[in-house]
């Protein structure tokens, strides 16, 4: 991957914002799919470093209502599958478990007792690591972070599976 594509830009966006400091205080960086295009379409990998803290994690963040739709309906029609990724004993023992905001109620179009349901009301799908800033200093900082993207690909292909091959094409 071109490191060009994946990095955060450093300036912030202060147009909206009361805090008008020009430049973010971290580094970040959103490996995407092969042959999609910068941004979040899809699931990816993501890495943060900024004073005291490095983080290192996979998922989708901030889906459209398309890809949330899509992400429930495969649950919704795999439930093993889903639960055998976030189940695994190697995502278990990096992540703990699966993280991101949730609805208070069922989404529409699934009953309150769906078995399910703890997931179906995730608006987020992601997993990840936070590790002292003094690991991004250390040389195993590359090796620590690539273990994590290798706990989280099952997570990551069984969302961009359930996203299917036209979000990735029409990134382009």
């Amino acid at each position: 991957m071109n490191p060009k594509r994946a990095l955060f830009r450093i300036y912030r966006d202060t147009r909206f914002s009361n805090d008008k400091t020009p430049y973010k205080t971290h580094v970040a960086a959103h490996f995407v799919l092969r042959g999609a295009a910068k941004g979040f379409l899809g699931s990816g990998y993501y890495v943060h470093i900024e004073p005291g803290e490095a983080y290192a994690g996979a998922g989708i963040y901030m889906p459209d209502n398309d890809q949330l739709q899509k992400i429930r309906a495969a649950i919704d029609r795999n439930p093993d599958d889903f639960k055998a990724v976030i189940r695994a004993r190697t995502f278990v023992k990096m992540f703990g478990r699966l993280d991101g905001n949730r609805l208070q109620r069922m989404p529409k179009g699934y009953s309150d007792d769906h078995p399910m349901g703890e997931w179906l009301k995730l608006k987020q799908f992601f997993a990840g690591v936070s590790m002292p800033e003094k690991k991004a200093h250390h040389r195993t900082f590359v090796r620590d972070v690539a273990a994590v993207c290798e706990a989280a690909t099952p997570l990551v292909r069984f969302l961009n599976d359930a996203l299917g091959p036209e979000t990735i094409s029409n990134s382009k």
